[in-house]
Order: C-alpha cells, then structure tokens, then sequence
C-alpha cells in the first residue's frame, strides 16, 4: 500500500454563508474561514467580478476573517460581463 501525501488527519473547511449578502444597497461585509480539522490552512481569495475585492486576498491560519468590498465599479458594463 502506498503512503498517502496527505496530513492526516485531513484539513476540514468551515464557512457560514448565512449572513453573506453582496448587493448595491450593503456594498461591505466579513466572512471567516475556519479549519475544523487537522493540519494547517492556507488560502487565495479573487474575483471575476470587477470591482469585488476581499482583503486580505491571502492568508495562512486555521481561523480567517474576510472583508469584501463591492465598489460602484462592478456594476459597469465591462464588469457585468465577467458574470458568463
């Protein structure tokens, strides 16, 4: 049997979505990004979006707070085309 390249026990993501709300009229939030499981998480964050930015965009830590922006940016043209 093969060893596995994996830490054990294996990383396990958390994210409540419940209080996401992204439109015009609540342009900011938080979210956070916790591990529940074993090893240690590290991350990206981008969008597609125009005008839609989270900071910090990397991180390294079981436990992660998110901010996101939407800026009167992401809702010109050239950005709405980037939702296809």
């Amino acid at each position: 049997m093969k060893p596995s390249p994996y830490e054990h026990p294996l990383p396990a993501l958390e994210l409540d979505t419940s209080h996401l709300t992204l439109n015009a009229n609540n342009p900011q939030g938080q979210f956070t990004i916790k591990n529940s499981g074993g090893g240690q998480l590290s991350g990206h964050i981008l969008s597609r979006l125009g005008g839609l930015t989270f900071t910090p965009s990397r991180w390294e830590g079981n436990s992660q707070t998110i901010t996101y922006n939407l800026s009167s940016d992401a809702f010109n043209d050239k950005a709405l085309e980037t939702r296809a």
